[in-house]
Formats: structure tokens, sequence, C-alpha cells
């Protein structure tokens, strides 16, 4: 198991630096994969994603090379803006976070100031699962890891598989949202981790199946404080449009039948091009039921 959260993992051969794992996170695994049809990759930071990108940039075995296209995806028109993303971030959307971040911390202190005075989980030092949140299952009857401090933590995974033409002030607006929950919960003394996850679907033609490719980038670990530049380089578009697609075009090394294939649906992960998912991880975190 690392950091808690990949359950029955086995690491094979890196790629260039990315882990290759046997099996999901927990959190994703009522997601159905066929048995050896998906590669799943973890870059553990920034350092190692980018890290990656540069070590392939001039990859050139595959004929389509989408990723190195001049195209406009999040403000990144070359893959030399994206690098500089990933080096510095965005600081327009960094600004925007912050404020929209400290401003969401202050209206749920009000909103919800007699919870958070008593805040407590239903199981001391449970491992607080969101697939299983969102989907109804009852807190009481998740697995507890217990620590030696019996800390409460909070696995977050957001689906970076959204589309390029979704606003980049929508996503901010949400992201900000999502992190001013976080904000309260550490404030409670929740730990909180959050991952950003793509996939891509496609059928590869030299070995006549079809496969996946699934990215899993650590953007916030348990005993991190938020780092606006970090979230501001991972949570755009060009996650999965030039991150992805140089993935794709490493792992594939082959003729991508004329294209990327499709962005993948994850179950147990928040949706950022819309609210619906963050309003419902904030109903079931600040329910009745977990005041003293």
């Amino acid at each position: 198991m690392e950091n808690g959260d990949m359950k029955k993992t086995v690491t094979k051969t890196d790629i260039k630096g990315l882990k290759v794992h046997s099996f999901l996170p927990k959190v994703l695994e009522d997601n159905d994969f066929a048995a050896g049809t998906a590669l799943i990759l973890e870059a553990r930071s920034l350092h190692e994603l980018k890290k990656f990108m540069l070590d392939n940039e001039d990859f050139k075995d595959s004929p389509q090379n989408a990723s190195m296209k001049t195209r406009e995806w999040s403000g990144t028109f070359t893959w030399e803006e994206y690098i500089d993303l990933l080096d510095n971030g965005d600081k327009e959307v960094m600004k925007k976070l912050k404020i929209i971040t400290n401003k969401t911390t202050g209206d749920l202190h009000k909103k919800y100031k007699d919870v958070i005075s008593s805040y407590q989980y239903d199981v001391t030092g449970e491992f607080f699962d969101i697939g299983l949140v969102l989907s109804g299952v009852p807190e009481v009857w998740l697995q507890p890891v217990i620590e030696q401090e019996e800390k409460q933590r909070i696995d977050i995974i957001i689906n970076g598989s959204f589309d390029s033409a979704q606003k980049k002030d929508t996503i901010t607006e949400n992201i900000g949202y999502l992190l001013g929950l976080l904000k309260v919960l550490e404030e409670c003394g929740v730990e909180t981790s959050v991952k950003m996850i793509a996939g891509v679907q496609n059928y590869w033609e030299r070995s006549r199946t079809n496969k996946s490719i699934i990215l899993i980038t650590t953007v916030k670990q348990y005993d991190e404080p938020i780092n606006f530049k970090k979230v501001s380089a991972l949570i755009s578009p060009t996650y999965l449009r030039r991150g992805m697609f140089k993935i794709e075009e490493v792992t594939a090394k082959m003729n991508l039948a004329g294209g990327y294939g499709k962005p993948m649906k994850f179950k147990g992960t928040i949706e950022i091009h819309h609210k619906r998912d963050i309003e419902a991880l904030e109903k079931r975190i600040f329910k009745e039921e977990n005041r003293k």
C-alpha cells in the first residue's frame, strides 16, 4: 500500500520516471477496466510529471504528435508554454484561487458554525473514502485505518478528463470552492489529500486491442499546505491534452489510428466542470450527524 490509498498495488517497471501500477486506488475500484488493458501511471509529484514531459519532448515515434501542435488549451498555445505552466503555474488563476478559497472558507465557517465548533467523524481514525461517500455508504461502514495519532483523513480525486471548451473561470471557481472546503476540514484536524486523474481509451492498431491509459498525479499530500501554484499548473485542460497526449505518444509507440481516443469517466471522482459533486461532498461532510 502506498500513501495509504493504493490497495493491493504492485509497482512494475517505471516508464521513464512514472510509476506503473496493477490496480487503481481503492476509491476507484468500482470502475470497470478489463484486466491487462489499462496502463495505470502515477506521478507522485509535479516534478515527476514535468521531468517525464521534458525527457520526452522530442519523441517522434508517433506520427500524431498532437501534444506538440500549436493550439490554445487553457492558455497554452505551444509546448514551451505548457512547460512554463508546469514550472510557474498560472498567475491569474493563482490570484483568483486564493481569493475564492479564502472567501469560501469564511462563508463555510458562518454557514456551519454550529457543526464546525463540535465537528467529529462517526468513526475515530477512519479513512474517509470519497467514492463510497458520494455513493451513499454510511461512514460507519468504512474500513478504519488506525494510525498512532488516530489521524482523520480524506482523499479527494479530481477527474481531469474534461472538455477543453470548459471556461477557465468556471473551473477556477469550482476548484477554489473545493479548496475552501478542504481548508475548513484541516482547521478541524482532518488531513486531506488531492489527486488528479485523467484517462483516454483508444484502439491500438498494431496490437488490435482497445487500450486505456490512466494518469494519476498528486496535487496535495496529507501533510502539505495548499500550493496554489501547483494547483493552477495541474487543474486545467492541458493536463489531458498536452500531458496525457504526450504519455500516449510515448507508451503506444505506434500509429494511434488517426487520433487520441476519447476521455474516460471515473466513478468516485469529483467532476470540476460543474459544482454538483462538490456540493454533494459538502452536504455529506457538514451533515447534522457530525455534531457531538
